[in-house]
């Protein structure tokens, strides 16, 4: 998996971490119990994920959406977000090494959610670089 730009880095099950894709910071912080997101947040199972990467979103991407059975095509979600197509190259998504999680800012994956039985809660942030302060 390629990430965004060529920059990454891990988020890691006991502290907080970024991930950084210019011009977007992912940070994961890991929770003890839920919380309300933003649309710029997702939560995840903390103990059900693997090793994140933040990059961009391929053309064969799919994902198991959550509220749907069976999979779609994440260009498919981007066209019907209305995301324009110059724009659905270089959207981001969250993944592992075998799920998409997150297509950021429209669409969760039924993998990795929160379930009852999720003890560790991970809160991905996803904010655009503030270019002034680099």
């Amino acid at each position: 998996e390629k990430p965004l730009y060529g920059e990454t880095g891990i988020i890691t099950n006991n502290h907080e971490v970024l991930l950084t894709a210019p011009p977007w910071v992912l940070t994961g912080k890991v929770l003890s119990h839920p919380v309300a997101t933003g649309k710029n947040q997702y939560l995840l199972d903390a103990g059900s994920v693997g090793q994140l990467v933040l990059r961009k979103a391929e053309k064969d991407d799919s994902m198991e959406p959550l509220g749907m059975k069976g999979r779609k095509r994440v260009f498919q979600i981007l066209q019907e977000k209305g995301i324009p197509s110059v724009l659905r190259r270089e959207w981001p998504v969250v993944a592992d090494e075998h799920h998409i999680y997150w297509t950021c800012f429209l669409r969760g994956s039924r993998q990795g959610r929160v379930t009852e039985g999720t003890k560790s809660f991970l809160l991905l942030t996803l904010t655009l670089r503030d270019k002034e302060n680099e």
